[in-house]
């Protein structure tokens, strides 16, 4: 499925959702009536006496009206209803609020998108909550470590007695990323987006066969390794003198980027505590640093900032057939895979990185998670709208038509391999995924940002820098981040 996708696709999509084309190996879906009062017939037994005995002699239809007690409590339920977020891509959002309405037609919801920068917002929805502004329903996510901030500073609310009141089931999760909202022995939200990282390398495999690789090994395998990669790597670039016809590499940069390669070997970037970085003084660490600075900055197979087009993604080079692979996650294969114009130029594969000494894949679980805001006077009405986004068709819509990957429910993973069989291959990095180290201190602007930057300079192959002088700045400047006090 490649291009912009129509609100009839999405319409489409909800069908295949709710019909029984994977009832093997999806729950049921119940629909709930909207109708409160309905007249239905009952067969009921007429009894009449008949020489001093009562005996049943016919039966006969009697016409009775019941409440339906769901539709009843959601008509009870009224308000205005604000949405804070920077996830609600369309045509995705139309349809949450679309079908809310119907669920909850007393219901009136106000979206409000968010700036384009991620972290940006996070500033903003503090001030907001400052002025008495913030919505019903936020998203403080844990991957972006603002998360216990916000619990911290009553900003949100732990929902689990509306969990209990509900009896919802939280086992329609996987259990990793409905962890992720656990602090202080309570739960904060229910999983929004979330995978498991940029924990593969995404390639071109017309760039392999060209090179002569007839038989691409299966990536759940994982029999491909650090050397045959390397090789490919090498075979894979082409150039003369300073034009690039084709680069053999990309690397993830970033805390994301930095974090997963130094745990391709065993090492770490944090500690757990995230307290103190580790990575300069670890030689697993730095053997997976190591090795990225060779591509990047030794034998430039990498393109430099701007080389492959202004605002041009390695998704799309890769799938012009410009950039024959990089250090990427579930979705960026799936949005190579959608950029791909001409087959005849690109087939878009997964290789996943060798297992490390402790049997584990690189990787790197990252989620998001939607939250009821303390200053919310309807949590009952949030809590329900939470539930209606993390719902199987929410999900099944968030990666499809949201811009997002979302693969925080086992019922889902069925249907998005049956709509790219590429999803197939990152299933056991979320059993088996490896977590995330957050900054103790909350402070993941200037975290993130002492990353990106120092992490550039370190890769940067215009202007290098000796690898154990970048490596000694970059810990220097993050370490300066982890011991401030908290955000």
């Amino acid at each position: 499925m490649k291009g912009t996708l129509s609100r009839r696709h999405l319409l489409k999509a909800s069908l295949f959702v709710s019909g029984g084309m994977l009832a093997a190996c999806a729950p049921k879906v119940i629909t709930e009536t909207v109708v409160v009062e309905k007249e239905v017939e009952r067969i009921v037994e007429v009894e009449v006496e008949r020489e001093g005995e009562t005996i049943v002699v016919e039966k006969e239809v009697e016409r009775i009206v019941e409440v339906d007690r769901a539709a009843e409590r959601a008509a009870e339920f009224t308000g205005t209803l604000v949405w804070d977020t920077f996830r609600a891509n369309p045509p995705w959002d139309q349809d949450r609020l679309d079908n809310f309405k119907n669920l909850y037609p007393n219901v009136e919801v106000e979206l409000r998108m968010g700036v384009a920068d991620q972290q940006a917002n996070y500033g903003r929805w503090y001030a907001m909550q400052a002025a008495g502004d913030l919505g019903d329903v936020v998203q403080f996510d844990p991957s972006h470590f603002h998360f216990w901030l916000a619990a911290d500073n009553n900003i949100i609310i732990p929902i689990d007695d509306l969990i209990a009141a509900d009896d919802y089931d939280i086992t329609q999760f996987y259990d990793q990323f409905f962890k992720m909202s656990e602090y202080q022995g309570s739960i904060w939200g229910l999983p929004s987006w979330g995978w498991s990282g940029t924990d593969s390398i995404v390639v071109n495999e017309l760039v392999l066969e060209e090179m002569g690789v007839t038989d691409i090994p299966d990536p759940q395998d994982f029999e491909t390794s650090w050397e045959q990669i390397e090789e490919w790597i090498a075979k894979a670039h082409i150039a003369s003198g300073d034009r690039v016809e084709r680069y053999g590499y990309q690397f993830a940069g970033g805390e994301a980027g930095f974090t997963i390669q130094s745990r391709f070997f065993g090492g770490d970037f944090i500690n757990p505590e995230g307290t103190q970085t580790i990575f300069q003084d670890d030689e697993e660490a730095l053997r997976g640093l190591r090795w990225t600075y060779d591509k990047v900055v030794d034998q430039r197979f990498t393109p430099v900032p701007g080389a492959l087009g202004e605002g041009v993604s390695n998704d799309v080079a890769c799938a012009e057939g410009r950039l024959a692979m990089y250090q990427g996650g579930s979705l960026n294969a799936i949005n190579a895979d959608r950029a791909v114009q001409d087959p005849n130029v690109a087939r878009i594969g997964v290789i996943l990185f060798p297992r490390r000494p402790d049997g584990r894949i690189a990787s790197q679980l990252r989620g998001g998670a939607w939250q009821v805001s303390r200053s919310s006077t309807i949590p009952q009405i949030a809590f329900e709208f939470i539930k209606h986004l993390s719902s199987r068709e929410g999900i099944f819509g968030f990666n499809m038509y949201g811009g997002n990957t979302s693969l925080v429910r086992p019922d889902v993973m069925p249907l998005l391999m049956a709509q790219m069989p590429l999803y197939r291959h990152y299933l056991t990095n979320l059993s088996d995924g490896i977590g995330i180290n957050a900054p103790a201190n909350s402070r993941g602007r200037e975290f993130t940002d002492a990353i990106g930057q120092n992490g550039a300079a370190l890769m940067d192959a215009i202007s290098p820098v000796p690898f154990e002088e970048g490596i000694s700045r970059l810990a220097t400047e993050v370490q300066r981040v982890l011991d401030e006090p908290p955000a």
